[in-house]
């Protein structure tokens, strides 16, 4: 079988086997007291099986998954084990599993179960999603089959305590529903019940930290006042005195709002449990679940009072309040000058989408004046926008119903003390940038698609290109049709089984989870797509059109391609193949040539009709004078989204900003500037500091000259540093000069406009430690850039320096070279053949730079170093700054080609020190990290046999490959060829165990000796 050879020949990196790199998975071992051991055995199991999986030692043999077991089951189990009477090394693994199951689940009895479920009714405090939940896990073992679900919800409904009398008629009467629809009717009468008793109330806090003697006083002297007659009570000023309509027709200060009755001594409610809450001390008509809530104290937890909240069950006109948006949903908050904290109810609290846990213990407790405690849910600190600014906000939240309340100090904070008409307010004024995005939050989430579909028009003159399957490592295999399942079950690909004209290769990458990415190379298919070249906006244009504007938003469309559906015959032409079969892309696949202006034209066409809206590419600009205007253009946009199913990118749009740059310039409400990027690489340009910079500086300058007026007066005093027989004095004089080039040189008439109807040039070059950029139109730059290599990349071959230095360009400039045709100049010209190759065919480290720049249409031309003035100055002059780290890519890369060859860490480390010692490999080091000559004539002999795979060769981690295959040392070739004929096959099959894996010069030559000179 082919994958023996991977077994036997191969030799390469992995970790150790059955273990994910940088895993601490473990689990506990099987709880054997357990007063449920049945239950606890299917919880423990079900674990063992998600710890087998993420540690990708489900598919392990039998013997070591039955040893696995049996470790993480404990000891314990381990003398239940003994007692099966089996043998560890002739069980099975499934056998043993069935064992322990018998063992562990006992005969069931389906009456007693049956029993137990029949009578099952809903527990004191106990929740409908918690008594819901309980009777599904006693029904699992009543045999009820088909008739589960139906005898759940009759339980259900017969099961539901007094409170819910009026939802069971409800379930009733709907007569054939499901047992989510009857849960979801409960739900929503808890709900709407809980917001009714909420209604229109208003209360007053006041809150008082004293704990002395005097707080103490007041609260025996009201409980005193409470239990005596009228006539020896005194009212309290700082008590707002509200009514509330009521049955009893009695006057309020005169009854017990536990019982509701008149007493001087012991409460008849004494001991009582409500029928209404099951709470103990109050009648179910006094019950503050039941009804609006008359009046609250808080005191701390040691019970002293320290304050009291008023409701009433009207909010009378003049009463105060504010808008507050709290994560996107408004609540009108009571402004009281008495109360000295901030409360919300916890139905308000459930309104704003937050999670439960956001609320912290609390140390005070609520209390009604009449003494009764109320349950507080705790306190939380959220961040509430008020009168256009956000201000973090402490609230008592309290799980009975009652009117968000601002206290007196929040008031002052706010500046909220000014009383004023009743308030009115705009939806956009109160409504922040937030809240917006939470309301709409779905359209940032997940893969959308938008119903039109497009079509792919193909130059019938270009014959249809049939790639052939291309080599896939073996250990690949399980992952790409993991990645494969994915795809078609997120409906961007499906299986092809009828002819197709056109069939692409693919490129797997790694990602960072440890899975695969497949990429299509169309770079044949690209050759016959027809181009529509639809107008783009100019930047004329755009600036007519955000003049006037003060709030700027992008939007930024997420997977943005794979939103468009191709049509069938389209479709059809992005098919690729793979060991699995044929799959076509359902969707526009990336690195399609006429994406870009297929994707423009689609979001122009869907958006065209919302104003102050700018479409470019795959980015969308909004813009508005006002914020209130912006914030409802935002929201047309985002609903327009949600409506066509189209998604944007959370992470890479910005919103509300008061300048925004855009097409290498900066937008605000002074008008259009140039962005300071495009010359910071010019501008930060360090000075010279020998001879020979400044010659490269003023080569540059020559290079610009023709826009440069008295070019040659302005450089003077420069040039006379380059004279002979000069020394090198760099005075002020000279700084000034400098800087007043540079001046010249980042401004018109040398610094020209983007205009996208000129061709594109795109200089780039790389210097060990930077690499720099210029895009230009002719002669004339548009902007400029430079960055520092990192420390890793500094390690770089010479040919992975230079194709970072375009990667870099390509992305610093994305706004102006995307869906154009560019020229790229540099002066590596091992470059160029490979922007012609197809991908696959590109060296394994290199294809990870090339899958970054696959969506732009690059045309790379070798130009000579002397020629590319600007770009070689700014490589070896460039900004602190740090390019694109493209490291952790790399990495990814290694690991995955590692991980398709199996080795032991001891041959592994054998290969990467003979590497070391080996002196052929040493150069063949060296000639990747510098560049390789231009001439075979100029190497050393032993390393001529590798001049003309120098486009494959790489380094990675010590180890030397070309291609997919490890270059093998001198020192172990001998026992690689003792190992690949170990099985004594013939000479094809040996050939083929070797070219699989391996490489070294006249390899074949030598297997062929060792077939042919076997005696065996």
């Amino acid at each position: 079988m082919p994958n023996q050879v991977v077994e036997t020949a191969t030799v390469a990196a992995t970790t150790p086997r059955n273990k994910v790199a940088g895993s601490t998975c473990s689990i506990q071992h099987l709880n054997i007291a357990s007063k449920n051991l049945s239950y606890e055995w299917k919880r423990w199991f079900t674990q063992f099986k998600i710890y087998l999986r993420a540690t990708s030692l489900e598919r392990e043999e039998n013997g070591r998954k039955v040893a696995l077991l049996l470790h993480h089951m404990g000891p314990e189990a381990l003398e239940i084990f003994n007692s099966f009477d089996v043998n560890i090394d002739s069980v099975t693994y499934d056998n043993l599993i069935s064992k322990f199951e018998k063992h562990f689940t006992p005969k069931t009895n389906i009456s007693i179960e049956r029993h137990k479920f029949f009578t099952r009714r809903q527990l004191e405090g106990e929740s409908l999603e918690e008594f819901v939940t309980a009777l599904s896990n006693l029904s699992l073992t009543c045999d009820f089959t088909e008739l589960r679900e139906s005898l759940v919800k009759d339980i259900f409904t017969c099961g539901l305590n007094s409170g819910f009398a009026e939802v069971k008629q409800k379930i009733i009467s709907e007569g054939a529903i499901t047992l989510d629809k009857a849960v979801e009717l409960a739900k929503t009468y808890t709900l709407s019940k809980i917001e009714a008793a909420s209604c229109s109330v208003v209360g007053a806090v006041h809150y008082n930290t004293s704990h002395n003697e005097m707080g103490q006083r007041r609260w025996k002297n009201r409980a005193h006042q409470r239990s005596t007659s009228p006539s020896t009570r005194r009212t309290t000023p700082s008590i707002r005195r509200t009514t509330s309509p009521s049955p009893v027709s009695r006057d309020r200060k005169n009854i017990c709002q536990r019982c509701g009755q008149h007493h001087r001594f012991r409460c008849p409610a004494d001991g009582v449990k409500c029928s209404y809450c099951f709470k103990i001390g109050h009648y179910a008509k006094m019950c503050l679940r039941n009804k609006n809530v008359k009046s609250l104290t808080v005191d701390t937890g040691d019970e002293l009072f320290i304050g009291s909240i008023s409701y009433v069950c009207s909010v009378k006109k003049s009463q105060w309040e504010v808008p507050v948006s709290i994560n996107g949903t408004i609540l009108l908050c009571q402004l009281d000058t008495g109360a000295e904290t901030n409360v919300m109810s916890l139905t308000d609290f459930s309104r704003l989408n937050l999670k439960k846990g956001l609320i912290n213990v609390s140390h005070n407790s609520v209390r009604t004046v009449s003494g009764e405690r109320l349950e507080l849910a705790g306190e939380v600190d959220l961040t509430c926008h008020i009168q256009s600014s956000d201000h973090i906000i402490k609230f008592h939240v309290i799980k009975v119903g009652c009117k968000p309340i601002l206290g007196l100090q929040t008031c002052i904070d706010l500046k909220l003390l000014k009383r004023v008409n009743q308030v009115t307010f705009n939806k956009y004024e109160v409504q922040s940038t937030q809240s917006i995005i939470t309301q709409y939050n779905e359209v940032f989430k997940g893969l959308g698609l938008i119903k039109s579909q497009c079509r792919l028009q193909i130059n019938k003159n270009v014959t249809p290109i049939r790639e052939p399957l291309r080599k896939i490592p073996f250990k690949l295999y399980e992952s790409l049709k993991t990645e494969l399942i994915r795809m078609q079950e997120l409906d961007v690909i499906s299986p092809v089984s009828e002819p197709t004209q056109w069939v692409n290769s693919i490129v797997l990458t790694s990602k960072k989870n440890g899975s695969i990415r497949v990429c299509l190379d169309p770079r044949n298919l690209n050759k016959a797509i027809l181009r529509a070249h639809y107008p783009f906006p100019s930047i004329d244009v755009i600036r007519s059109q955000l003049n006037g504007s003060n709030y700027f938003s992008t939007l930024d469309a997420n997977w943005g391609f794979w939103t468009i559906a191709l049509d069938e015959e389209s479709s059809k032409l992005c098919t690729f193949i793979t060991p699995f079969g044929r799959f076509r892309f359902k969707r526009l696949p990336f690195g399609i040539s006429a994406a870009p202006e297929i994707f423009h034209s689609t979001m122009t066409e869907l958006f065209a009709d919302i104003p102050n809206t700018v479409v470019y590419f795959d980015d969308l600009l909004i813009h508005a004078p006002t914020k209130e205007k912006h914030h409802e253009i935002l929201e047309q946009v985002l609903k327009r989204a949600k409506e066509i199913n189209l998604k944007f990118n959370l992470n890479k749009s910005q919103f509300c900003l008061n300048k925004v740059t855009y097409m290498g310039h900066v937008f605000s409400k002074e008008g259009m500037t140039p962005d300071p990027n495009k010359i910071k690489a010019i501008v930060d340009m360090s000075q010279p500091k020998n001879s020979q910079e400044l010659q490269r500086f003023l080569g540059m300058l020559t290079y610009l000259s023709a826009y440069i007026k008295n070019f040659s007066e302005e450089t003077q005093q420069l040039r006379i540093l380059l004279k002979k027989n000069v020394i090198w004095n760099w005075d002020t004089n000279h700084t000034a000069t400098f800087n007043k080039l540079k001046t010249l040189i980042t401004k018109a008439p040398v610094l020209t406009y983007f205009d996208q109807t000129k061709e594109l040039i795109l200089s780039c070059d790389a210097s060990q430690s930077a690499v720099g950029a210029v895009i230009l139109h002719g002669s004339n730059p548009i902007a400029y850039s430079s960055a520092c290599l990192t420390e890793a990349q500094t390690n770089y071959a010479q040919i992975e320096k230079e194709l970072l230095a375009i990667v870099h360009g390509c992305l610093k400039f994305h706004q102006f070279i995307f869906g154009h045709k560019i020229t790229v100049h540099t002066d590596h010209k091992p470059l160029v053949p490979l922007f012609i190759k197809a991908l696959h065919k590109v060296p394994q480290r290199l294809q990870r730079f090339m899958l970054k720049i696959q969506c732009y249409d690059l045309n790379v031309m070798y130009k000579p170093g002397k020629e590319m003035y600007i770009s070689d100055t700014l490589s070896r002059s460039p900004l602190s700054d740090s390019i694109v780290d493209l490291q952790e890519d790399i990495t990814l890369h290694i690991n995955m080609l590692k991980s398709c060859l199996e080795v032991s860490p001891e041959t592994l480390e054998s290969f990467r020190k003979e590497t070391q010692n080996d002196k052929e490999l040493q150069t063949i080091v060296k000639l990747c990290q510098t560049g390789w000559p231009l001439a075979k004539s100029n190497l050393p002999p032993e390393t001529k046999p590798y001049y003309k795979f120098q486009e494959e060769i790489n380094v990675l981690d010590g180890l030397v490959f070309k291609g997919n295959n490890l270059v093998v040392p001198k020192a172990l070739r001998s026992k690689m060829l003792t190992k690949i004929h170990t099985g004594h096959f013939g000479l094809r099959k040996c050939l083929d165990y070797a070219k699989n894996a391996l490489f070294w010069p006249n390899m074949s030559n030598d297997v062929r000796n060792i077939v042919t000179t076997c005696v065996a």
